[in-house]
This record gives C-alpha cells, sequence and structure tokens, in this order.
C-alpha cells in the first residue's frame, strides 16, 4: 500500500503560512504532520483524559490545521492488519498527556509511524524547528540546574497549551 505523508500549517493563520514559506527554504518551519496508509490518515495529539493521542481522519483533511503539500513516502509491504496492529502498539506508547510541544508531537509521531511501516523517516525539515527548540529548552535546563543546583525534567517544558493540539 501506498503511504503520503501530509503537512499541514500549524493552525490556520496567513503568518504562519507566510513563516512557513520563508522558513521551509532553509529547511525549517512550522508544521502539522499525518501519515495516509490504507485510505485514513493519522497522526498524534494531546488530550487531557488517559487514553491515546492517535487519532485519525479522511486524507488532506486535518480541520485545525491549513493543509500545504503531500510527500509520497513509499509503499509499505504490511498487510491492512498489520498496520492495525502497528496502530494498537503506537496507541498505548503515544498517550494525549505525553505530548510535548519539542520533543514528542505529531511530527515525531509521522516519523516513528512511517519507521514502522518501512518507508521512514520522515524529512528533516517537517521536525526540525522543534529539534532545534528542544535543543535549546535543554541548553538553558543546563544553565539554570549550573545555577540554581535543582534538577529540571523534561517533563518541565513545554506542552499542549503552550501552542497548539498536534
Amino acid at each position: 500500500a501506498g503511504v503520503t505523508l501530509h503537512i499541514y500549517n500549524v493552525g490556520g493563520s496567513s503568518t504562519i503560512r507566510t513563516v512557513n514559506g520563508l522558513f521551509r527554504i532553509i529547511g525549517s518551519g512550522v508544521y502539522h504532520a499525518a501519515v495516509e496508509v490504507y485510505g485514513l490518515e493519522w497522526s498524534f495529539g494531546y488530550s487531557e483524559d488517559d487514553g491515546t493521542g492517535v487519532f485519525s481522519c479522511r486524507p488532506a483533511a486535518c480541520e485545525a490545521h491549513d493543509y500545504r503539500e503531500a510527500i509520497f513516502m513509499g509503499f509499505t509491504m504490511l498487510s491492512q492488519e498489520a498496520v492495525r496492529h502497528l496502530l494498537c502498539q503506537l496507541a498505548v506508547t503515544w498517550t494525549g498527556r505525553s505530548y510535548n510541544l519539542l520533543r514528542r508531537n505529531c511530527c515525531h509521531f509521522s516519523n516513528e509511524f512511517c519507521k514502522g511501516l518501512g518507508v521512514g523517516p520522515v524529512p528533516g525539515w517537517v521536525h526540525n524547528l522543534a529539534d532545534a527548540g528542544a535543543a535549546f529548552d535543554d541548553t538553558v535546563k543546563k544553565g539554570m540546574e549550573a545555577r540554581t543546583g535543582i534538577p529540571l525534567t523534561s517533563q518541565d517544558g513545554y506542552h499542549f497549551g503552550d501552542f497548539t493540539r498536534g
């Protein structure tokens, strides 16, 4: 089955569209990502309950974001049943409360899902800005720890309320 990575501009604002147009040139941007396989698009986002953050929608139809482009990733050798099994495994480990804007977001999920499908990884520019933000956040935390002597965890970072779902 064919696997397509769908890229959206986060939210629906024209400002984000413009910023992503410029950032894309240098290999970065603020994106929502999702993976289409066997007729459904799968992604990951925050939820307040203890359930999964994995969700699906019709391809190229995530209502929370502005559709940008599709990237054909290749063909998976997994059967539809094997893909369902993979998604069940991911649904357990990708809980809605584990969402983190910089370290565990929809782009990271899409990367892991594509790898599981045998077509990954996703292009680096898809998660480049979040990864750079995480590296910066780590540097700030190390500086704070050195100054205060109080250890900080990755849970002290950015979460859903800091930006948006997915």
